[in-house]
């Protein structure tokens, strides 16, 4: 909250304290498993990021460590959650200078939605998450971009399940499917626009059912 009132010049002044405070709060959590003191921690970065933006970058190295162990929290789904934000938050901030962390965030957000013991709820937000990176590094998300679309086919497969009229928890779930899906395919879409030549355009043409479903 006080992140949120102070100007980005104040901001900027404070990240080397306030950075260390952080890579402190990880470490000592990170042994004695306070998960909630950790998702605070991560909604703070957050707040940080978004106003120092490029900024940010210099931490990145220092503190991915512990991103990284926080996207694998899939027993504490809450936590998982928070980080999969961060990555976004990163990605939108930074732009193309995220790309040397790309291939590590993209490898945790995959095995992340692949694993069953992560609640279905935040499936939606590595979708979305795979739209900010796609944005960000632009025609750089080539390596990543047929594992992705495949990855988003599924999901939208599994979108068109019939259900019952009262199982609200399962219509919100899906509905909350389609959003990441196509904040997704949105953020794929800018980033083979940044190169018009780009012949990987072509491969979203069959995707178009399924982005219109």
């Amino acid at each position: 909250t006080v992140l949120k009132r102070l100007n980005s010049e104040d901001v900027a002044q404070l990240l080397d304290p306030v950075m260390g405070i952080f890579i402190a709060v990880f470490q000592a959590t990170s042994v004695n498993h306070l998960r909630s003191v950790q998702e605070d921690a991560l909604m703070a970065m957050s707040a940080l990021i978004e106003a120092v933006k490029e900024g940010f970058l210099k931490y990145v190295p220092g503190i991915n460590p512990f991103l990284m162990n926080c996207l694998r929290l899939y027993d504490e789904y809450q936590v998982c959650q928070v980080a999969i934000c961060v990555v976004g938050d990163l990605c939108r901030s930074l732009g193309v200078a995220c790309l040397p962390f790309c291939a590590e965030y993209m490898t945790a957000l995959l095995a992340a939605l692949s694993e069953a013991r992560l609640d279905r709820s935040v499936k939606s937000h590595i979708l979305s998450c795979f739209g900010d990176i796609a944005s960000a590094v632009g025609t750089n998300f080539k390596p990543y971009l047929e594992v992705t679309l495949t990855v988003l086919q599924q999901a939208s497969a599994a979108t068109m399940q019939p259900v019952a009229d009262d199982d609200y928890d399962l219509v919100d779930h899906l509905n909350e499917l389609r959003e990441g899906c196509l904040e997704a395919y949105t953020g794929i879409l800018a980033s083979l626009r940044a190169d018009p030549t780009n012949s990987d355009v072509s491969q979203m043409v069959m995707h178009v059912p399924h982005i219109l479903s």
